[in-house]
C-alpha cells in the first residue's frame, strides 16, 4: 500500500525540497498543495524525479480560503482512502512595527495563514488521516513562537508572526492530546537562507541574520523528525521541536 504525503506551500523553499524528497521514496503519493496549480513554480513539480510507484497530484489549497481544504479533501478522497502525514507547511512572515504600533492587518493576514490555515487543513483531512495506520500532523511552526524565549529568540518586531506560530504550536499539541490515534507534533525548520524568508531577513537584518541551513537540508531534518516521531516521544518533547530534534520549550 502507498504512503500518502500532503504538503501545503509545495512549490517553493522548504516546501518544494520537502515534497522532492517524498516523491524519491518508493510507493509515495505526494499531494503537493499549492495556491496556484497553473503558475510556473506550480506546473514544474511535475517534473521532480520519482521513484519506483511514486506519483506527484497537485491541489489547490490558498490558506486564506475557507473552503479549498474541504473541496481538496472531497476531490482527493475519490483517488486516496487514507492520508499518512499531513505536513502544514505554508507560512507567512511579516517584519511589523513594535507591538504598539503594528497594523492590525498584518496580524490577521499572518494568523489567517500561520493559524487558522492549519486548523482549516486538520479539519478537512481528519477523516483520511483516521483512516491511516498510524498517521502524524506536522506543523511547521517557528521557535520565535515560543513565549518563553522571547528575550532570547531574534528581533523584537516579529509579534504578529510569533503570535500566529505559538498559535499554531498550541493547536497541533492539543490536537495530538485529544486524539489518542494520532502523532502530532510542532517542528521549527531552522533558520534558512534560500527562502523569500530568510533572504528578507538578511535585508532587514543585514548579513549576521543569514540562515545557516538551506531548504534540502531543512527538509531532511524535517522529514527525519517525522519518521521518528511516537506518541511517546511528543509527550516527552511536549510537541515542540528544533531541526536537530531538540526539545524547545514552549
Amino acid at each position: 500500500m502507498s504512503t500518502t504525503v500532503l504538503i501545503t506551500g509545495a512549490n517553493r523553499g522548504v516546501g518544494k525540497s520537502l515534497t522532492s524528497i517524498y516523491l524519491q521514496r518508493p510507493s509515495h503519493i505526494v499531494v503537493a498543495a499549492v495556491r496556484d496549480v497553473k503558475s510556473q513554480s506550480s506546473l514544474e513539480l511535475s517534473n521532480l524525479p520519482k521513484a519506483v510507484d511514486s506519483k506527484l497530484v497537485l491541489v489547490k489549497i490558498d490558506a486564506t480560503s475557507d473552503t479549498d481544504a474541504e473541496d481538496a479533501a472531497s476531490t482527493l478522497k475519490q483517488e486516496i482512502d487514507h492520508l499518512d502525514i499531513l505536513i502544514a507547511n505554508a507560512g507567512l512572515c511579516i517584519y511589523n512595527e513594535p507591538t504598539h504600533k503594528g497594523e492590525l492587518k498584518t496580524f490577521r493576514d499572518q494568523l489567517e495563514i500561520n493559524f487558522l490555515g492549519p486548523v482549516k487543513l486538520f479539519k478537512a483531512f481528519y477523516d483520511l488521516l483516521q483512516a491511516a495506520k498510524e498517521p502524524k500532523f506536522i506543523g511547521i511552526t517557528s521557535m520565535i513562537g515560543s513565549t518563553s524565549m522571547i528575550q532570547y529568540n531574534g528581533p523584537l518586531n516579529l509579534a504578529g508572526y510569533g503570535t500566529s506560530k505559538s498559535a499554531l504550536t498550541h493547536f497541533v499539541r492539543r490536537t495530538h492530546y485529544e486524539n489518542e490515534w494520532l502523532v502530532a507534533t510542532s517542528i521549527h525548520p531552522g533558520i534558512v537562507s534560500d527562502t523569500d524568508m530568510g533572504s528578507t531577513a538578511v535585508e532587514v537584518y543585514g548579513p549576521a541574520a543569514k540562515g545557516d541551513l538551506t531548504s534540502e537540508t531543512s527538509a531532511q531534518r524535517i522529514v527525519l523528525l517525522t519518521d521518528e516521531v511516537t506518541r511517546k516521544s511528543v509527550e516527552e518533547t511536549d510537541g515542540f521541536l528544533g531541526p536537530d530534534g531538540a526539545k524547545i520549550p514552549f
